[in-house]
Parts: C-alpha cells; sequence; structure tokens
C-alpha cells in the first residue's frame, strides 16, 4: 500500500511495519528505535564529547576543519535526555530559553541560539516554532534526528580511536 505523504507500509505475519522512501525526511520507527537503543547504550557525556567533537561540514578561510563545539554537545545530550518526556506529538520537544538556562546544560540565549543554528545546519535537529499545547506560550519545538545523531557519534568515535591508534 502506498500513501501520499511517501510512506509504503506493508503487512507481514500480523505486523505492521512503516518505511520511508528516499524523499521523506522521517526515518522509519524501526530505525529510530535502533538509532535510540545505540544511543542509551552510550554514556551521555561521551555522547557530549562526541558531538563537541565532531567535524562539521565546512572548514575555515585556512582550510582548518571546523568542529561542532561545546555547546552543541550539551544541547543534543539535553535533547537526548527530554526524548519522549514531551507532551507535543510526533517525536517533539517543546522547550523555552528559560527550560534551557535551568536545565544540565545550561545553555545561556546566546549559546542556545548557535548551538540551534549548527545544529540545524548539520541535521541532528529540526526546530519550529509553535504554541505550547498546556498552556499557549510561544516556544521552540524540536525534533532531534535520532539516526542522524548516532552516525556522527560513530563516526566522531571511529575518526577519535584512529587518532589515538595513529600516536
Amino acid at each position: 500500500m502506498r500513501e501520499g505523504n511517501g510512506r509504503t507500509a506493508r503487512k507481514e505475519e500480523g505486523v505492521q511495519e512503516a518505511s520511508y522512501t528516499k524523499d521523506s525526511k522521517r526515518p522509519t520507527p524501526g530505525r529510530r528505535d535502533r538509532a535510540t537503543g545505540i544511543l542509551k547504550g552510550i554514556n551521555a557525556i561521551a555522547v557530549e564529547d562526541a558531538i563537541a567533537r565532531a567535524p562539521r561540514g565546512r572548514k575555515d578561510n585556512a582550510g582548518k576543519q571546523w568542529t561542532m563545539g561545546a555547546n552543541v554537545g550539551k544541547m543534543v545530550r539535553q535533547l537526548l535526555f527530554w526524548d519522549g518526556k514531551g507532551e507535543a506529538d510526533d517525536d517533539r520537544i517543546h522547550r523555552t530559553a528559560t527550560d534551557w538556562f535551568t536545565s544540565e546544560a545550561g545553555l545561556t540565549e546566546r549559546q542556545l541560539r548557535t548551538a540551534k543554528r549548527i545544529a540545524a545546519e548539520e541535521g541532528l535537529v529540526e526546530i519550529t516554532v509553535g504554541r505550547r499545547p498546556s498552556d499557549g506560550q510561544k516556544v521552540n519545538f524540536y525534533r532531534l534526528d535520532v539516526w542522524r545523531v548516532a552516525q556522527v557519534v560513530v563516526q566522531s568515535e571511529l575518526e577519535n580511536t584512529r587518532r589515538i591508534m595513529e600516536r
């Protein structure tokens, strides 16, 4: 069966399995669960460190590779902690700037703004603005792409291991 949103579904032995075509941005539920399992099996600080030292998609004028940075690592770690605890539908997490400052991440507004920009550029998170369901307050909705986060963490850890082995 094919639906209009780029999603295909098939019935196999009484189990509904969903998959998404290449043009769809959202991963399959099974793929998201596998990626979440990988990330939950790793120490949260290790995930934060791996994200912080992961290379970005661009270089500076001198050709030096930029990294995502500590604030992006803190943001992703906190989003992983909040994952599944939000009140919004479809895996979105809603938070205000105050929530970020008072959380373990402790990000200031400027640090949060930069971390959101970098994380969105690198495909780690999708950010939209909307109203909180409970009180109607304007908040940011975050949808963490856990599969992309898992890719970045694994790639960063492999690169770090390679650097250590070359010493």
